[in-house]
């Protein structure tokens, strides 16, 4: 947004120096230059709103076919009841899935501090918090990239609604946990 404020203020800019020219010299300048930039800030917005529309709705449509359809990450063995308690949040109510989720209100909702979930997160298969959570949102994208049913949807829809925060987040974690990118692993399985 804050390109947009910046090109606008040039060609406001640039459109008052032309006018306060002519006022000064009483002679006329070619506004040409002028029109072509605010032609081109028309079209680039349009673009961009276009382009956020198409993207905005894609998760709207994801959000609500999600609603009616369960995917699940695979289950490990985990003994920590309260390890056991944050993986079924991640399974069943799909917590991961807000991009807004965080340790500590993981921990408020299990009931303990945000430290001691972090210790037994440590103590478990997974390394740090964000390492369990994006492992359940690679999983939930790679179900998704195999259905046929979310082939019409762009990868940054589908990663944006599982709960990343950015492309960058969403194919680096998909790299790490597949090897590969999101792309070439829809390839593979299709």
């Amino acid at each position: 947004m804050r390109v947009f404020w910046v090109i606008f203020a040039l060609i406001e800019v640039y459109g008052f120096l032309l006018e306060f020219h002519r006022f000064l010299y009483l002679e006329r300048k070619s506004l040409n230059y002028l029109w072509i930039g605010v032609s081109l800030l028309m079209y680039w917005v349009i673009y961009i709103g276009i382009y956020r529309f198409k993207l905005s709705n894609d998760q709207y449509e994801i959000r609500e076919y999600l609603k009616t359809k369960k995917v699940n990450a695979t289950n490990e063995l985990i003994e920590n009841p309260i390890i056991k308690e944050f993986i079924r949040l991640l399974s069943d109510e799909h917590i991961h899935r807000s991009s807004q989720l965080n340790r500590d209100f993981v921990a408020e909702k299990l009931g303990i501090s945000p430290g001691y979930l972090s210790q037994l997160i440590k103590e478990s298969p997974y390394k740090s918090f964000s390492d369990i959570v994006n492992k359940y949102r690679v999983e939930d994208v790679k179900e998704m990239l195999i259905d046929p049913d979310f082939s019409n949807y762009s990868l940054l829809a589908i990663g944006l609604e599982v709960g990343f925060n950015s492309k960058a987040t969403f194919f680096n974690a998909f790299k790490k946990y597949t090897g590969i990118t999101p792309s070439e692993y829809q390839k593979q399985h299709k």
